[in-house]
């Protein structure tokens, strides 16, 4: 019979990660992975030894560009309130696949104040604190302000409910540093749906928050893994119009659609009409459903015990999602999906 004693004894036993582990989980900075046990690590370092690191150069295209757009404390100079300007983008104002989902309202520093926005919101709309005037924009950057490109929060804990948060920002925005962006070269823009879809599932999610204590970094990005997608990839042809409709939900994503039109994923909207993305709760939680289940038997490759494990490792999620709902819902249904996977 277990007792206190047994608990603490195990509590207090160290756990070994082998150098071998550590290389590849980490083969830039050798950081040491968060764990909870042997079966963690093992599952962790299966999932993680799939595919390439995303910062490895010689895996293949599309290959990622990074660049910080504007920084919050040193740029200071360069952005006001005035309402001239390009809006600048915060890391607050981004969820998953979504570039509008806080407003800001009011407040400085840590007394400002934000609004969430759902959809169906009437001021729903890119509302930023700052502004930065097209004179004062770094010409380091180029042309990049007027190209579609994907952020993630830099700000990340392996204790918050959900730590990879990734969306397509587009074009006549600018970036602060607590949202950096990446881009694939223009022949690639296709591949930001489905790396999208990796990147918010709880799979790589699972895995990122091992290498993160309050920032998700450059470093820790590109030593996550990630496929190479051809556009032909079946998995590619499944998730790329589900995401499409998660992300396409303003008329700033029109160009975007239009140009994904090409593919066959969505038709083309004539003038400067809005997508017709997902708008309404249930159908965008039912299509992150299906890609989180696709992205589990597609790319990872875990069956559903191993499944069970990394939705059950998220324990302020479902805590939320317990105490909101009665019970954990999400992990209920994309099981439901995973089961019925085709």
């Amino acid at each position: 019979m277990e007792t206190v004693e047994h608990l603490q004894a195990a509590l207090a036993a160290p756990l070994f990660t082998s150098l071998e582990a550590i290389r590849a989980q980490s083969p830039r900075t050798l950081a040491i992975p968060e764990t909870k046990g042997d079966a963690d690590s093992a599952l962790a370092l299966r999932m993680q030894g799939l595919w390439p690191v995303f910062g490895d150069a010689s895996a293949g295209a599309p290959f990622r560009h990074y660049q910080r757009e504007i920084d919050m404390g040193t740029d200071r100079d360069r952005f006001d309130d005035t309402g001239d300007g390009l809006p600048l983008m915060e890391g607050r104002m981004i969820d998953q696949y979504e570039h509008r989902a806080k407003a800001y309202r009011s407040g400085r520093g840590r007394a400002a104040v934000w609004e969430l926005l759902p959809f169906g919101h009437p001021g729903k709309a890119i509302v930023p604190q700052w502004r930065v005037p097209l004179d004062r924009i770094p010409r380091k950057l180029g042309n990049r302000t007027s190209l579609y490109r994907v952020v993630w929060c830099d700000v990340a804990t392996p204790t918050a409910p959900r730590s990879l948060i990734a969306a397509l920002v587009p074009p006549n925005v600018i970036c602060g540093d607590t949202c950096p962006t990446m881009r694939f070269p223009d022949d690639y823009e296709w591949a930001y749906m489905p790396w999208l879809a990796v990147a918010n599932s709880f799979c790589m999610d699972f895995l990122a928050r091992r290498k993160i204590s309050l920032h998700l970094k450059y470093t820790q990005m590109d030593s996550l893994p990630f496929p190479r997608f051809t556009i032909t990839d079946a998995f590619v042809q499944k998730v790329t119009p589900l995401a499409l409709r998660l992300t396409c939900t303003s008329t700033e994503m029109t160009g975007y659609w239009n140009a994904m039109s090409a593919h066959g994923w969505c038709e083309a909207i004539p003038g400067e009409g809005s997508p017709p993305g997902f708008f309404e709760p249930d159908e965008r939680d039912d299509a992150r459903y299906r890609i989180d289940a696709l992205v589990v038997r597609d790319v990872f490759h875990l069956n559903r015990v191993e499944l069970d494990f990394v939705l059950d490792s998220f324990e302020a999620f479902r805590k939320t999602e317990v105490k909101e709902t009665g019970e954990y819902r999400t992990k209920i249904l994309i099981m439901r999906c995973f089961d019925q996977c085709e």
